[in-house]
């Protein structure tokens, strides 16, 4: 396999989901340690059929799935290699 790029190397979509993934997983973290619980206080009612009532989440759960999805979004882009000029 080919190793796309070093994790030391600067990425923004890289850093930026592992930061919005580290946020949500502190944010459940201390909702677990502070409560026994986490607390869900996001509840909309989007009147979809197959998911009525829509489940309650909270902002650590918004990160972490946004974490995931650019996550494998960027998983998916081919890097742009440096040309060379002769």
């Amino acid at each position: 396999g080919e190793i796309r790029s070093a994790w030391w190397i600067p990425n923004v979509w890289r850093d930026l989901s592992l930061s919005l993934l580290l946020a949500g997983v502190l944010g459940n973290l201390t909702d677990r340690l502070l409560y026994g619980h986490v607390i869900d206080f996001l509840l909309f009612d989007l009147h979809v059929p197959l998911a009525h009532p829509w489940p309650a989440f909270n902002v650590a759960d918004s990160c972490i799935c946004i974490a995931v999805v650019l996550f494998i979004i960027h998983s998916f882009r081919t890097e742009k290699k440096p040309q060379t000029v002769l």
